[in-house]
């Protein structure tokens, strides 16, 4: 999984350089969210979560929140919130998740 998020931060970087903004890139963000999702969980596990959204603004800046099929996976996920968290600040190499908020 390393070498992923090496090739992921460079064409991320490239993004960056080329203008675009990482907080504006839905779907690079979505992606990151999805490989710690599936290397925490498993492929069983990432495909338990419907949708992903992302609040960087108002009282919620930094927040990922996750749409979950059971309570059972949002449960899941909340015990371990700390953890994916912080693999999703290092493999966007920046704080963007400051919290998950599980729906």
């Amino acid at each position: 999984m390393a070498k992923k998020w090496k090739s992921f931060q460079r064409a991320l970087a490239g993004r960056v350089e080329n203008g675009s903004n990482l907080l504006n890139d839905k779907k690079a963000l979505e992606k990151a969210v999805r490989d710690v999702l599936r290397e925490e969980f498993g492929r069983v596990g990432e495909c338990r979560f419907k949708e992903i959204f992302f609040d960087f603004k108002g009282k919620n800046g930094g927040a990922v929140k996750i749409s979950c099929q059971s309570s059972i996976w949002k449960s899941e996920l909340k015990l371990r919130e700390r953890s994916i968290s912080g693999k999703i600040n290092k493999y966007l190499g920046n704080s963007v998740a400051r919290k998950i908020v599980v729906r």
